[in-house]
């Protein structure tokens, strides 16, 4: 009987073990998961801000040329057409792309 309650208390003492085990193993996988999202988040950040960057420089590229050609254009507009600041850019392109095939 001795025995047996000394076996019964180490297989109680190996399952309490192991139970801990299992929960430091869960925990540190959750940790991981928890830095692998933050990783994500940040590398997500990151490409937002290198996108607005690029797109800053595109637009100030088309200002740059809109700038440069505006002079020109005028000759080239279309009768009636009248030069306004609140034109989209993208509307300015396609004068300028119209107005260089002009040219060309």
């Amino acid at each position: 009987m001795k025995e047996y309650a000394e076996s019964e208390r180490l297989e109680q003492l190996t399952a309490e073990k192991r139970r801990l085990k299992i929960l430091e193993y869960r925990q540190t996988v959750n940790d991981m998961l928890e830095e692998c999202r933050q990783r994500r988040a940040e590398e997500l950040q990151y490409l937002m801000g290198l996108h607005d960057l690029e797109v800053e420089e595109e637009k100030a590229r088309y200002e740059t040329m809109l700038y440069l050609y505006e002079s020109k254009m005028t000759v080239f507009l279309i009768r009636g057409l009248k030069l306004k600041q609140n034109l989209l850019i993208e509307q300015w392109i396609l004068i300028l792309c119209i107005c260089c095939m002009c040219v060309e």
